[in-house]
C-alpha cells in the first residue's frame, strides 16, 4: 500500500449511515442497529485508534 486515507465523520452520521446501509440489505431496523453498534462500533474503535497515522484525512461534516 502506497498511502493511506482515514474518512473523519461524526459519529451520528456515521452510525445513521451503516443502519440504513443494513435495513438496505434486508435486516429490521432492530437488527441493523444492534451490528452498527456492535461489531461496526468495535471496528470504528480499532480504525480510530490507528486514524493519526493516514497519509491524508478527509472530513465530512
Amino acid at each position: 500500500m502506497d498511502e493511506s486515507w482515514c474518512l473523519d465523520l461524526p459519529d451520528a452520521l456515521r452510525m445513521s449511515r451503516l443502519i440504513n446501509r443494513h435495513i438496505a440489505f434486508g435486516r429490521t431496523l432492530e437488527e441493523a442497529e444492534a451490528w452498527a453498534h456492535g461489531s461496526d462500533e468495535n471496528n470504528a474503535q480499532i480504525i480510530g485508534a490507528s486514524a493519526s497515522r493516514a497519509d491524508f484525512t478527509i472530513e465530512v461534516d
